[in-house]
């Protein structure tokens, strides 16, 4: 049971979380709108590709969110005092440009959390300035690497034998939604730069018009891999920029971006590394706005245990916006 005494102090301590949570159990606990997006911020900037995709906060219960876009011509040749619209209404319209909607649709998944603190640590640590930024700061951006992990990863065929995997088996995440026709199979040959072109190669032209807003996400050894590919090219800027400043680099303009949520594989002795290729934005968190965050002292364990609730759903705007592959094996020389 809680004490409720000695939990007034430490939550008035926690409540201190200036720009991060602030009075955290006001509400029964559900955070208020402009404290969810704090949180929610929180989560996303400490991540790899959270930071750049599109989360959205939505209503409890929302099933869709709205897409618009507009695939047809727009300019047409312009003429003054146009009376179109009167003598010939279908060539009017017809010139007309389309503008195209869709739904999302949205199944979001109840995912909770749950972290002691022992009395004594807190004891320890609770006049110490920042901490209750820092206890949040940990919630949150733990809580955003597993949403990543899930939206990135996700795999409802995973046996539930691991925490990990009972995380990942809720949802279908990024890399199994790639459509088939948009996977390249590099049959576990060494890597070299041109498997990322033959991955680009796999998104239809319209989805990567602009080259520097879409990403290379690869796992760290194939970042690794590409990183020492450059600096052996030390002719080119790129290989110029892996020695000099220990950057990934590019690829034809788009950033290579090692990402922990895209594991690499050990086969025997052989690894494999894992690419996904995509627009950011083309990736999707949808989180409820019902987000709770919970404390109680338990006198039993000697404990204070924050609990974290909320209902996220990843999804993606467009399946066939994306090209993978998981088969590319590389060795770092010495090893």
């Amino acid at each position: 049971m809680a004490d409720n005494k000695s939990n007034e102090h430490l939550l008035d301590e926690l409540q201190k979380a200036a720009h991060t949570v602030q009075n955290i159990t006001d509400n029964g606990g559900v955070l208020l709108a402009e404290q969810a997006e704090k949180f929610v911020i929180m989560a996303q900037e400490q991540q790899i590709i959270l930071p750049d995709a599109r989360v959205e906060i939505v209503a409890r219960g929302q099933k869709e969110l709205d897409t618009l876009g507009m695939d047809d011509v727009f300019l047409q040749p312009g003429t003054e005092d146009n009376t179109t619209l009167y003598t010939d209404p279908a060539t009017y319209l017809g010139n007309e440009a389309k503008a195209t909607t869709s739904k999302i649709s949205l199944a979001p998944v109840y995912l909770e959390g749950r972290t002691a603190i022992s009395r004594e640590a807190l004891r320890r640590n609770i006049e110490r300035e920042n901490f209750a930024d820092t206890l949040i700061q940990v919630i949150s951006s733990r809580a955003g690497y597993d949403m990543e992990l899930l939206g990135v990863r996700g795999d409802t065929t995973l046996p539930a034998t691991t925490k990990e995997n009972k995380l990942l088996r809720l949802k279908t995440g990024y890399l199994k939604r790639v459509p088939s026709a948009n996977k390249v199979y590099w049959g576990g040959e060494s890597f070299n730069p041109n498997v990322f072109a033959h991955v680009i190669n796999k998104v239809a032209a319209k989805y990567r018009r602009r080259m520097t807003e879409c990403r290379l996400y690869v796992s760290h050894g194939i970042a690794l891999a590409y990183q020492l590919w450059l600096s052996k090219n030390k002719a080119t800027p790129a290989g110029d920029q892996a020695m000099v400043a220990g950057s990934v680099g590019s690829y034809m303009g788009v950033p290579v971006v090692g990402c922990d949520s895209l594991p690499d594989t050990t086969v025997g002795s052989a690894v494999y590394g894992k690419i996904l290729f995509t627009k950011p934005k083309n990736l999707i968190w949808a989180i409820e706005d019902q987000i709770e965050i919970e404390d109680e002292i338990i006198k039993a364990r000697n404990t204070m245990v924050i609990y974290f609730r909320a209902y996220v759903d990843p999804t993606v705007e467009v399946a066939a916006a994306m090209a993978s592959c998981e088969d590319v094996a590389f060795e770092i020389e010495g090893s």
